[in-house]
């Protein structure tokens, strides 16, 4: 059904992105409830902790991470003027230890900071780039803060490469919580910069329990890394429900998703 969702040149990232926004918002709203915790890994300016919030309703909670001081402060102070008391920001990074660790800021591009200095930053960004000193977490550690009986219903990360590490270090979350996980994968790219192979990428899902899918909710199996009609969100399910609604409710949405955002899309195929 989806065999030409993406159009392989990606020349339009700023509109794809655009795009895979809408899914992974749709995704959220599909599966969390009231009471219901999330995570949102690399909150940046709360695009997606404000709607969870709202989701999840006063019982629930959002546990936002966001290892830039400045974004982070500036997220905490809007959803106190907005009135949002049911989502906390960690400043911290996160990753598979505890500790601190050099973070590259793009002060021009604030999105494209992480860990390691990613490809693709504009030139005229790159002569601002600074590394700053932060502190790093990981989720079960965070996690181990709130009662035993808040469960991860969700999971964001938009970390910029790091997201490998980050689940390494939510091992507990993955295995109990069994929450439905979207995450940003940029496959031989990430490898290198974060120093891992495919071999091991797949098997923490295998160890894990976890079921592979791609943003459009095609199966991910090995012999599709690298593919180039592959978008840079995975989807990762483990729950019985959550893998079906994956496979058959994800595509139905999408479509419905699709012309709201054709404006946004110069490269994308309609489904065929």
């Amino acid at each position: 059904m989806y065999k030409t969702w993406f159009d392989t040149g990606r020349n339009d990232h700023l509109g794809v992105g655009e795009f895979f926004e809408y899914i992974i918002k749709a995704l959220y709203t599909s599966v969390l409830k009231e009471g219901n915790m999330a995570i949102d890994g690399g909150a940046n300016q709360g695009r997606h902790t404000f709607p969870m919030a709202k989701l999840v309703g006063n019982g629930g909670l959002v546990l936002g991470f966001e290892a830039l001081p400045d974004y982070a402060a500036r997220l905490r102070t809007a959803l106190a003027a907005a009135n949002v008391s049911n989502a906390t920001i960690v400043n911290k990074a996160i990753g598979s230890r505890i500790g601190t660790t050099e973070f590259t800021f793009v002060p021009d591009c604030a999105g494209m900071s992480g860990i390691k200095e990613r490809q693709g930053i504009p030139e005229t960004a790159k002569k601002n780039i600074t590394q700053i000193q932060v502190q790093l977490t990981t989720m079960d550690a965070e996690l181990n803060e709130f009662p035993p009986d808040r469960i991860v219903r969700f999971v964001k990360l938009d970390l910029e490469g790091g997201e490998y590490d980050a689940l390494r270090g939510a091992e507990f979350i993955m295995r109990y919580h069994q929450p439905l996980i979207v995450f940003e994968h940029a496959f031989d790219w990430s490898t290198k910069l974060y120093g891992y192979d495919k071999e091991s990428w797949y098997d923490l899902f295998s160890r894990t329990g976890y079921s592979l899918f791609d943003l459009f909710g095609r199966p991910f199996a090995q012999a599709n890394w690298g593919r180039r009609d592959t978008p840079w969100y995975m989807v990762a399910a483990k729950r019985i429900d959550d893998v079906e609604f994956v496979q058959r409710t994800l595509p139905a949405l999408i479509e419905v998703i699709y012309e709201p955002c054709a404006k946004y899309i110069k490269h994308f195929k309609q489904p065929t």
